[in-house]
């Protein structure tokens, strides 16, 4: 198969990881950090995909909240609520493009308003180097 040919559906993950709006920073960082990712989606009660959480916006508010001594913040007051995604059926070439760019390192993958998964630059690093 080309690479071409080759779409993100074949490289996602789908046991993708999440946190609801509702969670405090301090819980959100540590959920990132044991799973070893630089952010995630941000889901409301239904499930639904509100927003994006980076450890970027993770260490802005847990810079300011030792500032004040405070650790109440919650996920919806700081994530970024336009979500960067691609479909399923994207190609990773094109996709490969989009991630030349500094940020996202990880994009979720969304099909009809659902997440069905999310894809990194590792998973897309892979799949080119599978094309030599």
């Amino acid at each position: 198969m080309t690479v071409e040919a080759k779409t993100v559906a074949q490289y996602m993950i789908t046991t993708h990881k999440t946190v609801r709006e509702n969670s405090t920073v301090s819980e959100a960082v540590h959920q990132l950090l044991k799973a070893g990712l630089p952010g995630c989606v941000v889901v409301d009660a239904l499930h639904h995909p509100v927003g994006f959480l980076s450890e970027q916006d993770c260490l802005r508010q847990m810079l300011e909240g030792r500032y004040h001594q405070s650790d109440s913040a919650l996920v919806r007051d700081v994530m970024s609520q336009t979500i960067i995604s691609v479909a399923p059926d994207m190609s990773i070439v094109e996709l490969a493009q989009m991630m030349i760019q500094p940020k996202p390192k990880i994009y979720p993958v969304i099909d009809n308003g659902k997440l069905v998964g999310e894809i990194r630059r590792s998973d897309v690093l892979r799949a080119l180097s599978e094309s030599r």
